[in-house]
């Protein structure tokens, strides 16, 4: 992703997902490896832009799982939807504690 331009990815995802209908994304909403104290919200825009709805996966490092969440659909307030989205996934355990968000 170029960082300077990271409205580019938002409208490219849409181009893509328009002419390539039926395909799957997955991304992991924090995107980064240290801890931040705001997740970005780049996902949700996606989401929007191309109408989809959101799954939510867990992965769980301690209980070395993966949990299939539920799906999410965003309601265009970037708050309250990060606000619930970052709810669901505090009930799993990743592999630096000390770095979660």
């Amino acid at each position: 992703i170029n960082r300077s331009k990271p409205q580019d990815v938002v409208a490219n995802v849409a181009r893509y997902v328009e002419r390539e209908r039926g395909i799957v994304i997955a991304l992991a909403p924090e995107g980064t490896r240290k801890r931040v104290d705001k997740w970005k919200n780049g996902f949700l825009r996606m989401a929007e832009a191309t109408d989809c709805t959101i799954f939510m996966i867990g992965l769980d490092f301690v209980g070395k799982r993966v949990v299939l969440g539920e799906t999410f659909e965003p309601t265009g307030d970037h708050e309250a939807d990060l606000a619930t989205i970052m709810e669901h996934y505090k009930r799993y355990n990743g592999k630096f504690p000390d770095r979660e968000t």
